[in-house]
């Protein structure tokens, strides 16, 4: 994007990936001690295991997919319908990124179909309905 003169959309791409990272990080072990605490793990609750750690996903999953499809949305205000689907593609490409993010986190077969549905599905829903992601982690957002 740096290319085509999207400097203001590359950078807060760059922000927005650095805080995913940090809060992912901290929100994993946050989890992952709850975990321990409960004593939930593959062995004794594997159900409540793999819902918390798909809960803790598909939040993070909502978020970024919020954060990307408003910057998107401010970028495309005017602009032609080759920078409108370049655009498009670059905030698809994000979600699918951050996607692969997580999958570190949660490498097992049976977080990799859901998690990416909602990282493609929730883009999209919040690409086509902005106010959606506003309303729901603008908030957020306006912290940064």
């Amino acid at each position: 994007m740096w290319p085509l003169g999207a400097e203001y959309l590359t950078l807060r791409f760059a922000k927005g990936y650095a805080v995913f990272w940090i809060i992912a990080i901290v929100t994993a072990l946050i989890l992952n001690r709850i975990q321990q605490f409960f004593r939930v793990d593959t062995d004794s609750h594997f159900d409540l295991y793999v819902v918390s750690n798909l809960g803790h996903s598909t939040i993070l999953l909502l978020g970024w997919s919020a954060f990307s499809s408003l910057i998107v949305h401010d970028f495309v205000n005017g602009k032609p319908l080759r920078a409108v689907i370049l655009v498009w593609a670059v905030g698809v490409l994000s979600s699918w990124i951050a996607y692969n993010v997580l999958r570190s986190f949660y490498p097992g077969q049976v977080y990799f179909l859901p998690s990416l549905i909602v990282a493609l599905v929730s883009f999209l829903l919040f690409a086509l309905w902005p106010k959606g992601a506003q309303i729901l982690f603008g908030w957020f957002f306006n912290l940064f």
